[in-house]
């Protein structure tokens, strides 16, 4: 339930940037307020992407006749992960996007309406407070510890190798390993080792 909550979040972002690039009116030429689109798009996809991994999980455990234990420890870090990432992201690019005046009356009311939404459902299965509080139980896992290293180190040799093509670069480091980094997209990978690491930093 938390991994579809913050689907629900993610896509009140990826809305708001879709509907201003597929209106035919004038697009605004203010650097501010470009920039401020763009940080709600990437958000916006990195919440989705950790989201829609955090849904795989549960979906797997679902499934499952006889669930491993690890699936289940993932599970248990990355569904309140999910939902504390948009949750506590995704509402702030939308207060920032509402104080530009760059849109119309029924925009300006739409754009309103998401961030209340976004900010009711921040509540449910409990505030960003439990959130962090079962991401922390769950990062003190040995075996979730040596895999976030791993991810977080695949993470830095990506960041590093800008000088090689990303259609080289991606496929090696995403697809390596048999963890639980292997098979999540690079957004998924960046957002969560972004996330864990200001977790493991504080």
């Amino acid at each position: 339930m938390r991994a579809l909550l913050a689907l629900m979040t993610a896509a009140k972002a990826l809305s708001t940037v879709h509907e201003w690039f597929a209106t035919t009116e004038q697009k605004s030429q203010e650097v501010g307020f470009r920039l401020e689109m763009a940080d709600l798009w990437a958000t916006g996809e990195a919440a989705a992407s950790l989201g829609f991994f955090a849904a795989r999980l549960s979906d797997k455990l679902d499934e499952a006749e006889h669930p491993s234990s690890s699936d289940a420890k993932l599970a248990a870090l990355f569904s309140p992960a999910a939902k504390l990432f948009s949750s506590s992201s995704i509402p702030k690019c939308l207060q920032q996007m509402a104080k530009w005046d760059e849109y119309s009356v029924q925009d300006a009311n739409d754009m309103r309406t998401r961030l209340v939404d976004a900010q009711i459902e921040d509540m449910y299965m409990g505030p960003a407070a439990l959130q962090r509080r079962l991401v922390s139980a769950a990062m003190t896992d040995i075996h979730f510890l040596a895999e976030f290293r791993s991810g977080l180190g695949r993470s830095m040799r990506l960041q590093h190798a800008c000088r090689e093509p990303v259609c080289a670069v991606l496929p090696r480091e995403c697809g390596s390993g048999n963890g639980p980094w292997s098979n999540c997209g690079s957004k998924s990978m960046h957002a969560a080792s972004g996330f864990f690491a200001m977790h493991v930093r504080a």
